[in-house]
Parts: C-alpha cells; structure tokens; sequence
C-alpha cells in the first residue's frame, strides 16, 4: 500500500477532504532535488474515505493499493496510445482499400483523433470506477475495511487537542 501524509481540511460524513503536503524528496532515494519535486510542487487536494473519525486539522497518513494505482496508470496511459494506433491503422487500411486521399498527414491526424477518443474512454473508465466505488461505499457503510480503489485514512498522527501543549 502507497502512503502519504496529509493535513484533514473538511470533513463529511465517512469522508474527508485533505490537502497533501508536497514534499521535498519523493521516497524512493535520498536526493532533494531530482526534478519530481517540481511536479509535485502545489498542495493537493483529495477526498478519500474516513473510517479513522480524523477532525480537520489533524495530521493523517492516507494509504492507497497499489492495485488501484495501477489500473489507473494502465487507462490513463494504455487507452489513448491504444486509440492513437487503431486510428492510424484504420485511415490507412481504409485509404488503401477505398479511394480515400493516401497523405501521411491525414493518417497523423487520425492518429490524432484517436488520441483524444483513447482519453475520453479513460477518463470515463475512472469516473465508472471511481461512481462504482461511490455506490459500494454508500450500500456498505458498516463494513470499515471495504478501500476499493480509493485512498482511505489509515491513522492519525497528531490533532489540534494533542498538539497544544501546557
């Protein structure tokens, strides 16, 4: 399971708004400054599942599966280079078997096209996963152990109480 730390902004429900903290290395080595530190250089915010009872304002470590992460990575990147070829392939096999103008610039922009079909199949493929999650959560709200491909709260770190001290 990937983890992160993050700050609780809102919360609702069995849900929770946090803002991730970008930080200055992202994990997988010691080097500060690699060039994914610019990437991840704004605060994000996220709305992930709150089964923790985290209050805004506490500091929390939000955990997603790596399963998750990889159907995602899969869509967002296999989908539309899918497209972008079965466009291309399919202008070509149609201008050589029709009477369709044989340019290579029209082949590119099919391969254009497909692209941009290939993003819109991704970007519903995880709004479908993401709506399917949504209904499963609301239908199972007593089973506390159900993440899908969501990221969850997994404990809290420090909360405004704690932190003050005397």
């Amino acid at each position: 399971m990937l983890e992160e730390r993050a700050v609780v902004v809102e919360v609702f429900d069995q849900r929770a708004v946090i803002q991730i903290k970008p930080s200055n290395r992202c994990g997988q080595c010691a080097a500060t400054h690699c060039g994914t530190t610019d990437l991840t250089a704004k605060p994000v915010l996220v709305k992930v599942i709150n089964h923790q009872g985290a209050m805004v304002g506490d500091e929390v470590i939000i955990g997603l599966e790596e399963k998750a992460l990889l159907k995602s990575a899969v869509a967002i990147y296999l989908l539309p280079l899918l497209g972008m070829f079965a466009f291309a392939i399919g202008y070509r096999l149609l201008a050589v078997t029709t009477p369709l103008p044989d340019y290579e610039i029209l082949t590119v922009l099919a391969s254009l096209i497909g692209l941009v079909v290939g993003l819109k199949f991704a970007q519903r493929a995880l709004l479908k996963q993401s709506t399917l999650h949504e209904l499963e959560f609301t239908e199972k709200r007593s089973q506390r152990k159900d993440t899908g491909s969501q990221p969850v709260i997994l404990k809290t770190l420090k909360t405004p109480a704690n932190s003050v001290s005397h």
